[in-house]
């Protein structure tokens, strides 16, 4: 009977051995939850579809759109499904409105170079090669420099004083001062300034100095006139 109850006694003592060592190692094994504790994120699969660069070549100096043709006049980018005129003097590009304008106001001479060789060049994509550094618009400042710029493309800064009479409804032209007391008139022609919203923004510049770019004509009875085809090339600067 005493070696049955020893028996029973080392059996339970070797039980109990051998459960607290199954449980240190099980809590050896398993950590609990800490929300503190860093837990690195798996890598983000790299997506199938590629994406352009934004910084790409035509953002940057010298891309393509850098050398996009535009129109010497107004300085909007030349339609690429219409062929484009070229001054063969001095290689300013024309859209054909402004050379049916020039045509109009200016003789068909170039607002550049004051020259005739204005011929059909092509595509916006091939006049994109021609170089065009001949092609410069004057910034006169004295009365000698004004005389000399008439019937070129021009830029001056201008307060415009008052409007002058026009016809009901029309697109009133602005008198307006230089800098140097030189007095010129602002007028707009084209589709781009008509009807109520071109006549708002026309007298909405009385007042204000601007920058202005257009074609300087002169006549015997009214003295100097800027001619613009599009709002934005005037510019609002006080």
């Amino acid at each position: 009977m005493v070696r049955l109850f020893v028996s029973v006694v080392v059996l339970a003592a070797l039980l109990l051995l051998l459960a607290f060592a199954l449980g240190a190692a099980v809590r050896g094994g398993v950590r609990r939850f800490d929300r503190r504790r860093y837990k690195p994120r798996a890598a983000h699969r790299r997506p199938d579809t590629p994406f352009d660069d934004a910084a790409g070549a035509g953002d940057a100096p010298g891309g393509p759109d850098a050398d996009a043709p535009t129109d010497f006049f107004t300085g909007a980018p030349l339609d690429a499904d219409v062929a484009i005129v070229r001054c063969d003097d001095c290689r300013a590009l024309y859209h054909p409105d402004t050379v049916a304008m020039l045509a109009e106001h200016n003789g068909g001479r170039c607002a550049s170079c004051g020259g005739l060789s204005l011929n059909p060049l092509g595509r916006p994509r091939r006049a994109a090669r021609a170089d065009r550094g001949r092609a410069l618009v004057v910034e006169p400042s004295t009365a000698e420099a004004f005389a000399t710029a008439i019937g070129r493309l021009v830029t001056v800064e201008v307060q415009m004083i008052r409007a002058l009479p026009a016809a009901p409804g029309a697109v009133p032209t602005l008198l307006g001062r230089t800098g140097g007391g030189i007095e010129l008139r602002l007028a707009f022609v084209g589709p781009a300034v008509r009807g109520r919203r071109g006549r708002a923004h026309v007298l909405g510049l009385l007042g204000s100095r601007v920058r202005a770019r257009g074609l300087l004509l002169a006549d015997e009875a009214h003295g100097l006139k800027l001619l613009a085809t599009e709002p934005s090339m005037v510019v609002e600067l006080a």
